[in-house]
Parts: structure tokens; sequence; C-alpha cells
């Protein structure tokens, strides 16, 4: 696991979990190494942190419990407004099986407001591509 995964588990935790269905909220502090150069005095969440964002939180979702996922593709992804240090981004993800694959559907939301909507395409990192 790299230093960036292991401060986003570390800034993360489960607000919501059912059947296909979970919800994490990531608190992200300004020194959050996800934030080193993406903007020097204007700091901006990178679009990658976001969708990493959503990989982590999909693994309670899973059947069977959590685990870890690689991406395979993404189908869509809609980033609406900016994410800065300290604020709550509330990740709400369901997930569906597809041949062999995940098909994960996630929201980022800050105070309410839609930041981000993705369509991914996951399966576990333990298997062989």
């Amino acid at each position: 696991m790299d230093s960036l995964e292991r401060g986003l588990r570390a800034c993360g935790r489960r607000v919501g979990q059912g059947p296909g269905e979970a919800e994490w909220e990531f608190v992200l502090p300004g020194d959050f190494v996800g934030f080193a150069g993406h903007f020097p005095g204007n700091p901006v969440l990178p679009a990658v942190v976001q969708l990493m964002m959503a990989r982590l939180a999909v693994g309670d979702a899973l059947p069977g419990g959590s685990r870890p996922m690689r991406l395979v593709a993404v189908r869509r992804a809609k980033f609406t407004a900016p994410v800065g240090p300290g604020q709550a981004v509330r990740v709400a993800c369901s997930v569906a099986g597809e041949e062999g694959a995940w098909i994960v559907r996630a929201s980022l939301r800050v105070e309410g407001e839609g930041v981000a909507s993705l369509v991914l395409v996951l399966e576990d990192a333990g298997k062989d591509s």
C-alpha cells in the first residue's frame, strides 16, 4: 500500500453500509500528500484521488466482505466542483456484478452538494489480469 492510499485510509471512516452499498466520509487535511503540488497556494484534490476514495469505500459493499480492488476502467467520471483541504467528502457507492467484474456507481458530495459522479469497473486485486 502506498503513502497516498495509507493517507486516505487514515482520513476516512465508514458512515453507512447495506447490501451492495457503502458510504464513507473523508476529511483530508492541508498536509495530505494528495494535495502536494496541486496547486500551490490553492490546493485542489486531484481527480485520481477521488477515484481512489470510491475504490476504497466500495470494498465494504462487496458480497463476502471488504477486500482490495483494482480499477479496470472508468466508464464515466464527471467532476462538478473542486474539493479543498478540510472539507468533509461523503462517498456513497453501490455495486453490482457484471462478467467477473464489479460495476460501481459512486457519488461524492461536500455539504450535500455533488462534487463528482463516477461509474467504475473494478475487479478483485488478487485476480489474474
